[in-house]
């Protein structure tokens, strides 16, 4: 996310919401592929949380970046 930022000069809401939108639909895919395999279970916390943790990661990376500023 840090990257994004420097070399694409897009504002941190920007990247934040995009990382997490991504993180969402990357969730929400594997979550629905499980739902058709018989070993495996999909659940909404699951996809609550991996969305929570890309958006948490994107903080994190633009924070990193910020401290980091040359």
């Amino acid at each position: 996310a840090g990257l994004l930022v420097r070399r694409r000069n897009w504002s941190g809401a920007f990247i934040v919401l995009a990382v997490t939108a991504a993180g969402f639909a990357l969730s929400f895919g594997i979550e629905f592929v499980q739902t058709w395999m018989p070993p495996r279970s999909s659940s909404l916390v699951d996809l609550l949380l991996n969305t929570g943790g890309a958006s948490a990661g994107a903080g994190l990376g633009l924070l990193t970046a910020w401290i980091r500023q040359d």
